[in-house]
């Protein structure tokens, strides 16, 4: 028999992590598009904030995830060519691919059945 604060607590990291990723795509979007005009900022915003909006939803977290890690390693990958170590895009690609593991409230995990 399970807790209840176990089906609970993958659920809020999914809610949470979701939301915090679609608020920093959308300020990475604005900042992409203030005076600087940086296109591969408002293209990473973009793919953050539309990734974490499909995440969010239980039924596409798969394909947001998929986007959201993809999006994560390329900007990970562009900061190391830059010099710059990319904590922050390794611990939010880990943070997604570990909710698109444990599945998220009668969502069963990725590679898994629903029972």
């Amino acid at each position: 028999m399970s807790h209840p604060s176990e089906h609970q607590s993958p659920t809020l990291l999914h809610v949470a992590l979701a939301l915090i990723i679609a608020v920093e795509g959308a300020i990475n979007l604005v900042h992409g598009l203030s005076a600087q005009e940086d296109l591969q900022l408002v293209a990473f915003g973009t793919a953050e904030a539309v990734g974490a909006l499909v995440f969010i939803w239980p039924r596409s977290l798969r394909v947001g995830g998929c986007i959201l890690v993809c999006t994560f390693l390329v900007a990970a990958v562009v900061h190391l060519l830059a010099g710059d170590f990319p904590s922050e895009h390794l611990v939010y690609a880990v943070a997604v691919l570990f909710v698109m593991t444990r599945g998220t409230g009668g969502r069963a995990p990725f590679g898994q059945a629903a029972a």
